[in-house]
Formats: C-alpha cells, structure tokens, sequence
C-alpha cells in the first residue's frame, strides 16, 4: 500500500494495516519512495554501542544502521532500524498497538531529515479552507477543544501530529494518517492563519502574544532540525511568529468556543 503523508510518498508493509483508521484515505497509486517494514522476527547484530537514551527508547549503532530499542509502560515493545529512507520496525508482541507506537517515529523521522516540513505537537482545525493549530502539553484538552469547534462545523485535519510546509510564502497543514490515540484526521490540506496555546482555566481568558513569549511556547511543541534542514526550519518558524498568536486559557464548555472564534475567527475567512 502507498500512501501520501505529509508530503511524502510511503510503501507501507505493515502487519495491522486494517486497524489503522482512516489510512486508506491517503493512499495513492504511485510507488512509494520511502518504505516501512513491519516484521515479527527479532533483529541479529554483530555490534551494539549504546548512543543515546530517553525514558521511551534507547538507540545504539549497529552496522546496518541505527537501531532504536522501544518501550511503552516499562515494557520492551519492539524496536526500529534506521536505513536511510528504509524503515523496518520489529514487532516484540504483536500487536497494533505496538506497530502504530513506533510507525509514528518512522514517519517523523523522514520529515525531519528528507524535508523542508516542520513538525509540531498540536491539534489542528479547518474552517473555510483556513486552518490553526491548539498546542498545549498532553492532558490539557486539546481534543476536547477540538471537539467543540468539530460541534459547531469545523473539521479536524490532525488531532495530534501536525506538519508545516512552507509554499509559495504561505504556511500550509500538510495531511498525514498518524494523529494520536484519537484517530481523528482528514485528508486535507489547508493555509494555516493561527496559533493558540491553551491551558485550563475556569473562565475563558484570550491573550495574544508578542513573539517572543510566543517562540518559548512553540519550542516546547516542535521538533529541532536536522543539519541539512535549518535554514528552512528557521524561515517556516519566522512565518509562525508572523501569524495570529495567542494564550488562551478556556474551560470545556461551548463558551470556550465562542470566545475563541470571536477573537480568530476573522483570520479564517
């Protein structure tokens, strides 16, 4: 199967591809250039060398390439080879779950280091062909605000894993299948006019914000660069900081709705 995502086309040889929602939307009928394996066999090394370590993974260089060792829960789930544009994903219990998990890294991985896109956590909305993007830590209610503004007719283009493109001088959300636990995304791709950090709040409370107050926000949702890539990941930040920036502190009710589309809503006609 062949998709395009994010910009990129992908072969997918994936074990769960019928629990994955929504991926037939993306799908395409040129080949591939990038491709991503799954397998239930366990990687054989000659040498592992330890390189770097997170709460999540550990990556060790190997000589067909780097290898990131995975967990979820405290628990080896499995783990990535890295070759290039060649991704192969080994499944230690096989599962979706798993599979899903690490195919996320796969991908971010291919827009960090083969494009000019930028990724940044957050949830993105669609009115009117315009597009903005909610970022706040996990927990916070992303999804439910995006909820709310899905009740009142916008659409949801990615609940979770956004990529920017920079085109003809205008930012754009570029549609990709991976979006959360939520599975909420659309095939679509739209001008983004806005970025809004929430937070929880009682009363809703608007602010917009200078740039940099905003740029300390956003580091916190993007991903850093790649060598080959910084000159472009720092003019798509400079459009960020050019856009509609805002604070905004909202509870989880319709008013929270209406009191942010009463501030950005002109920016999305």
């Amino acid at each position: 199967m062949n998709i395009l995502a994010g910009g990129i086309k992908i072969r997918l040889n994936l074990i769960h591809k019928a629990e994955f929602k929504n991926l037939a939307n993306y799908e395409i009928q040129e080949e591939g250039e990038f491709i991503l394996n799954s397998s239930l066999e366990k990687p054989s090394f000659k040498e592992m060398k330890e390189a770097f370590k997170t709460t999540y993974y550990t990556l060790y260089d190997t000589e067909k390439g780097v290898f990131q060792l995975q967990r979820y829960d405290d628990n080896i789930v499995g783990g990535i080879l890295y070759e290039d544009k060649t991704i192969t994903m080994y499944l230690y219990n096989d599962s979706f779950q798993s599979e899903y998990l690490m195919s996320q890294y796969a991908f971010v991985y291919w827009i960090r280091n083969y494009t000019k896109g930028i990724f940044i956590h957050s949830s993105s909305i669609m009115v009117n062909d315009k597009g903005f993007l909610i970022c706040a830590k996990s927990g916070t209610g992303k999804s439910t605000h995006r909820r709310l503004w899905e009740k009142f007719g916008a659409i949801c283009l990615n609940d979770d894993k956004n990529v920017i493109a920079l085109e003809n001088d205008k930012l754009y959300i570029l549609p990709n299948p991976w979006s959360g636990k939520h599975f909420c995304d659309n095939n679509f791709k739209a001008e983004l006019k806005a970025v809004v950090f929430i937070y929880q709040s009682k009363e809703n409370v608007y602010e917009e914000l200078p740039k940099d107050k905003a740029l300390a926000l956003l580091l916190n949702q993007i991903q850093l660069p790649s060598n080959a890539f910084k000159d472009s990941w720092n003019l798509i930040v400079d459009k960020l900081l050019d856009l509609k920036l805002a604070r905004y502190g909202c509870n989880m009710e319709d008013s929270a709705y209406f009191t942010l589309e009463a501030n950005i809503g002109g920016c999305l006609k």
